[in-house]
């Protein structure tokens, strides 16, 4: 893709760049001016490691750290993503883009900017609401916490996912659950006349998306710092 001078998006987890068989991995993204996209759940180091596991935040630090020798977060592309803790909502991006600045700057990291999502009821998310018994009491959050805004931007309006088979999802949470997009099933049966005519696929996660500031690829869809993006 880089060859075809297309834009590549690695979604890192920054304590793979120190573990065994991967040390060259950070340097192999660079070399290849792979944008990256890193979890980093919290500035905290309790809170951080009450989610990931003991070390995480220590072992994220040093990932990072190991990133800005590399020119990321200032000639090559960084951005973090934070989700909210247990059965919150995201806030706002840039109120909390400016909080991990303040927390991460005197470290010494540098970084392109914030995403926030909500925490998407899939997964071992879903797993750990279902075992605590709080999946209900989280979807009803969700739905009632619905805000029209954020419809506009949401990513299933105008990307596409797609499968190691072939087959196409509106999105990577449709495909996470296998929820196929049936107009245009494959990429070989793809067509712009066949994708513009479909009609998206839901399920109750989609709520995760809608809820509050809403969520996308790219962070929250109706934060402050979204609305200072589109300024002129």
């Amino acid at each position: 893709c880089r060859k075809l001078g297309r834009r590549v998006i690695d979604r890192c987890n920054l304590t793979i760049l120190t573990e065994p068989g991967f040390e060259d991995l950070a340097a192999f993204l660079a070399g290849h001016d792979i944008d990256i996209v890193a979890s980093y759940p919290h500035y905290l180091a309790a809170e951080v490691d009450s989610r990931r596991g003991e070390g995480v935040f220590t072992r994220s630090l040093t990932g990072l750290r190991l990133l800005n020798e590399l020119g990321y977060g200032t000639r090559r592309s960084l951005y973090l993503v934070h989700n909210p803790p247990d059965l919150a909502l995201a806030g706002d991006q840039y109120e909390l883009e400016c909080d991990f600045r303040r927390r991460l700057t005197p470290e010494g990291i540098e970084f392109s900017g914030l995403y926030v999502l909500n925490n998407m009821p899939l997964g071992r998310f879903l797993e750990t609401l279902v075992q605590e018994g709080k999946h209900e009491d989280y979807l009803a959050r969700l739905a009632e916490s619905f805000n029209p805004a954020t419809l506009a931007g949401l990513m299933c309006r105008e990307q596409l996912s797609v499968a190691w088979d072939g087959r196409i999802y509106d999105c990577d949470f449709n495909l996470a659950v296998g929820l196929a997009q049936p107009a245009c099933r494959t990429v070989f049966d793809f067509t712009p006349e066949l994708w513009l005519q479909r009609s998206i696929r839901t399920a109750a996660h989609c709520f995760g998306c809608t809820a509050a500031t809403g969520s996308s690829c790219t962070g929250s869809l109706t934060s402050v710092s979204v609305r200072r993006r589109a300024e002129p």
